[in-house]
């Protein structure tokens, strides 16, 4: 965001209205939210998308540390 007076007296509002630790307050209330998403969902997916990123690898094959 931009560093402007509307901004600035937006965020005066808030804490006023509020208190100081408002955004502490959301931040932490956002943070603590488990919601099972991406890859924890779906295995299956996840292990499609890994074969197909390794396929497309320019990086070659895996040697082993005894060669």
């Amino acid at each position: 965001m931009e560093n402007t007076r509307e901004k600035s007296l937006t965020e005066l509002t808030t804490k006023a209205r509020h208190g100081e630790d408002f955004y502490s307050k959301i931040g932490a209330i956002g943070g603590s939210k488990k919601v099972p998403k991406g890859f924890a969902v779906d295995r299956e997916l996840a292990s499609q998308a890994g074969r197909k990123g390794g396929l497309k690898s320019r990086r070659g094959k895996v040697q082993s540390h005894n060669q």
